[in-house]
């Protein structure tokens, strides 16, 4: 009996044994698996973080891209408008050029047309001078002729001054026809 209690004891006590060795085991167990997870969770992290890291890295570079091709856009579009600026300036000297040169033209056309205009009416007015002058001294003479007694106006005096008559006619008339002309000339050119 006493050994039968012991055997008990024994099996008891390798019982308590193996129990306290499974604990320990599943202790160990426990704290292996809390130690992957720690790893496992601390991984997580330092991945997560690297990733974080690279995404903000990547925005960087991104963005630094982008306001270097924005620069670079401006930098293009400033150019370009200062060569369009160059181009509209010499183009505007150019036509100021051109315009100069039509306005001094012009300019020369107007006083050549006045100094031309000056001079026609200046021979149109002593055409008409000469004119009224002629017609003046014809009407002395005639009045003159008319005045002389009769017997003097049968000598031969009559016959030349009948000459000199039809001539102051004809010379009169082309004088006429001159002052028209050019009186036409100035009218056409007042339109």
């Amino acid at each position: 009996d006493e050994r039968k209690r012991i055997r008990i004891e024994e099996e008891e006590l390798k019982k308590q044994q193996e129990k306290k060795e499974r604990e320990e085991r599943d202790a160990l167990e426990r704290e292996e698996t809390r130690k992957k997870e720690e790893r496992a969770r601390c991984e997580k992290e330092e991945r997560e973080r690297c990733e974080k890291e690279e995404r903000l890295r990547r925005q960087r570079e991104e963005r630094e891209e982008g306001e270097a091709e924005e620069l670079e856009r401006e930098e293009r579009e400033e150019r370009k408008r200062e060569e369009r600026e160059k181009e509209s300036r010499e183009a505007r000297a150019a036509y100021e050029a051109v315009q100069y040169q039509i306005e001094q033209e012009y300019e020369r056309q107007r006083i050549f047309q006045n100094e031309q205009t000056e001079r026609e009416k200046r021979e149109a007015n002593q055409a008409w001078q000469g004119s009224l002058k002629q017609t003046e001294e014809h009407e002395n003479s005639q009045r003159e002729f008319f005045l002389k007694p009769v017997r003097e106006s049968f000598q031969p005096t009559t016959v030349e001054y009948g000459n000199i008559d039809k001539h102051s006619i004809i010379k009169t008339g082309k004088n006429l026809r001159t002052i028209a002309a050019i009186i036409l000339r100035i009218l056409i050119k007042a339109l």
